[in-house]
C-alpha cells in the first residue's frame, strides 16, 4: 500500500508541476505580446516591431499582403515607409514580370514530381494560363538595406511547406525568382 501511495504523489506532482510550467509559459508568451512595440503609421496602419523589422498587413487585390521595414525599436525608417507606399501600387506590375518565372519554375517541379494536384494544377494552366493566379499568390512584402533591395514572396499550391521570392533592384527590375526558405504562414500574423 506505501507503494501505491507514493506513486499517487509523484503522478500529482507531475500533473501539478506540468500544470504550473505550462501556466508560466502563456504568461511569459503575453508579457512577450504587450512588450513588442507597436506603432499606427498613418498610411500603413499598424505596425510590430519583430526582431529588427517592422511588420504590417496592407490589401492588395482583396487579400491581406504583409510587409516588412527596416528599422529601429524607436520606429520604422521614414524614407522605407514611403517608398512601401509608392511601391504598392506597382505590385500588380512586380508580379506580372516574375509571371514567366513562376510558370518555369512549376514546369521544372512537374519534371521532378509526377501526379496528384500537380496534374490538376497543369491542367488547369493549360486551359487558362491565368489560373496560375489561383495557385500563385503575393503572400509578403519586404525592404531591406540589402541589394537587391527588394523582395515579394508568393505562396505556391504545388508546395505548401515552402514560398518562392522573387528579388527586385530599387528601380523594380527582377534579378531574380526561386524556392526561398520562407515558411508560408496561414495565419497572415
Amino acid at each position: 500500500m506505501v507503494r501505491g501511495k507514493s506513486s499517487e504523489a509523484a503522478v500529482q506532482w507531475l500533473i501539478t508541476t506540468g500544470a504550473a510550467g505550462f501556466g508560466l509559459l502563456c504568461l511569459g508568451a503575453v508579457v512577450y505580446e504587450r512588450a513588442r512595440k507597436k506603432i499606427a503609421h498613418p498610411e500603413l496602419g499598424r505596425l510590430t516591431y519583430e526582431w529588427g523589422t517592422w511588420v504590417g498587413h496592407r490589401e492588395l487585390a482583396a487579400r491581406l499582403v504583409r510587409f516588412e521595414l527596416p528599422g529601429s525599436r524607436s520606429g520604422p525608417d521614414g524614407q522605407a515607409c514611403q517608398k512601401l507606399i509608392e511601391l504598392w501600387s506597382r505590385l500588380p506590375q512586380l508580379v506580372e514580370k516574375c509571371r514567366d518565372s513562376a510558370l518555369l519554375e512549376f514546369e521544372d517541379t512537374l519534371e521532378d514530381y509526377e501526379g496528384g494536384d500537380l496534374e490538376l494544377i497543369k491542367a488547369e494552366l493549360e486551359a487558362d494560363p491565368n489560373n496560375l493566379l489561383k495557385h500563385w499568390k503575393l503572400y509578403s512584402v519586404a525592404l531591406s538595406d540589402n541589394s537587391p533591395p527588394w523582395t515579394l514572396e508568393f505562396e505556391v499550391t504545388w508546395d505548401p511547406e515552402h514560398t518562392r521570392a522573387a528579388l527586385f533592384t530599387t528601380d523594380c527590375g527582377l534579378v531574380d525568382y526561386g524556392l526561398s526558405c520562407t515558411v508560408y504562414d496561414e495565419d497572415g500574423e
